[in-house]
């Protein structure tokens, strides 16, 4: 592989605080209002992206607040932020699911909303559009992250890491043992989520179970030069709009 060399040059250092998280997802936020309710803690939080939330934002609904005999196994600081949510009208209660033991649907919006009126509630200083593309390293301590943003390179310094990227980007660049993929590296796929209105999904998933000789699992038609005929149907507003998986066309 051809490499280039890069000229060393001094990071300045942008912040210094007692409590770093990186990664603003779910865990990130509940991390960083732990961190804070520790008096006299400064703490940072950092998202690569334009809006806290991560994937509970991104189209999937919160999973797991339930067991699967129906209790309740999550409390606390993500219980205390449903029931903000669901003050504000932005949260359904939790409810089994078959498929995913439980579902708790929320107002994506909202929640990002929520969860930097939370930070800032905190006193947590947030940076977004940062990536962590290094770690600074004292022996076998982190003592330290290098960012990169519009800025450019800098570096934040703090006495511990919360590794909350989802990815274990922290630990794998300190050097922890990581594994990947399968026995033959192969990962999962990533899974395209997203919401639509006027959809049964109970009729959905009932249709692909009673008919697997056309649907497969994931309700993918097995053969649409076989099966031209399946037209899948599906409302927006007072509208229906029927898609012609075929000829990949839509006609009102």
């Amino acid at each position: 592989m051809k490499t280039i060399t890069e000229p060393s040059r001094q990071i300045p250092v942008r912040d210094e605080v007692d409590v770093l998280v990186v990664g603003g997802g779910p865990a990130g936020i509940m991390a960083a209002q732990a961190a804070a309710k520790v008096e006299g803690t400064s703490v940072m939080l950092l998202e690569t992206r334009g809006s806290l939330g991560g994937n509970m934002t991104q189209g999937l609904p919160l999973l797991g607040f339930l067991g699967r005999k129906g209790n309740q196994i999550i409390k606390g600081l993500p219980q205390q932020f449903v029931d903000r949510l669901t003050e504000r009208g932005q949260a359904t209660h939790h409810r089994a699911c078959p498929l995913h033991v439980s579902l708790t649907m929320i107002d994506p919006e909202g929640t990002k909303y929520l969860a930097w009126e939370i930070m800032t509630e905190s006193g947590v200083k947030v940076l977004m559009y940062v990536l962590v593309v290094d770690v600074i390293m004292e022996g076998n301590e982190v003592k330290g992250v290098i960012i990169e943003s519009k800025k450019g390179r800098e570096a934040i310094l703090a006495k511990r890491i919360v590794d909350c990227t989802g990815d274990g980007d922290v630990a794998f660049r300190s050097g922890c043992e990581m594994a990947y993929g399968n026995e033959d590296g192969i990962a999962q796929p990533a899974t395209l989520m997203f919401s639509m209105r006027g959809v049964d999904s109970r009729k959905l998933r009932d249709a692909v179970a009673d008919h697997p000789e056309i649907y497969d699992i994931d309700g993918n038609i097995l053969d649409c030069a076989r099966h031209p005929e399946q037209v899948v149907k599906f409302k927006l507003d007072k509208q229906v709009f029927e898609y012609d998986w075929l000829n990949e066309s839509k006609n009102s």
